[in-house]
Order: structure tokens, then sequence, then C-alpha cells
């Protein structure tokens, strides 16, 4: 499986956010990968035509933990997304 890394998006609040996960666990058991434990994130303090050139701390409203969630399939339409890191990992076949 690839993973996300980072995601960029713009909340409905007009916030333009960028996050990712900052902890995992080891897999255990039967789990295949690590599992997310913190997820952090900064915004954008100046917009300059097209890109972000001044990332800064975010309000503490704005959880970064259930942004993760709903970007990850858990539902939501917490904003639209501008863009996304991934690391892509070799397909063995069996």
């Amino acid at each position: 499986a690839d993973q996300i890394l980072m995601a960029e998006m713009v909340l409905p609040t007009g916030e333009h956010v960028r996050f990712g996960p900052t902890d995992w666990t080891k897999p255990r058991g039967d789990e295949l990968y690590p599992q997310t434990k913190k997820v952090e994130g900064q915004c954008c303090g100046t917009y300059d035509g097209g890109s972000c050139s001044d990332w800064k701390s975010c309000p503490e409203e704005i959880s970064f933990n259930r942004l993760w969630r709903s970007f990850r399939g858990g539902g939501g339409g917490w904003g639209v997304v501008i863009s996304m890191s991934q690391q892509l990992h070799t397909y063995e076949q069996f």
C-alpha cells in the first residue's frame, strides 16, 4: 500500500492548511502497516499568488486528527484538497 505523507487543503472557513502524520505505532499482530498516532499541521500566513510563502501555527480549533481521518476516507466535507504527497512502494507479485 502507498502511504499519504502530507495533505494541503483549503477549509470552508477559508484557512489554507497543510498537515500529515508525525507519529506512528509499529504494526502489531495481523496489522500490515503502521497506524497513525499523531497528526500535526500548519496554516498559511501569507498567500502569494498561487502558493503559501509563510506557514505558521493554526488556531487550536482546527483539529488535524479529525481532518486526517476525514481525508483518509472518514467522510466529512472538510474542504478542497489542493495537493498531497505520497510514499510509493514497489509492488510484489505473489
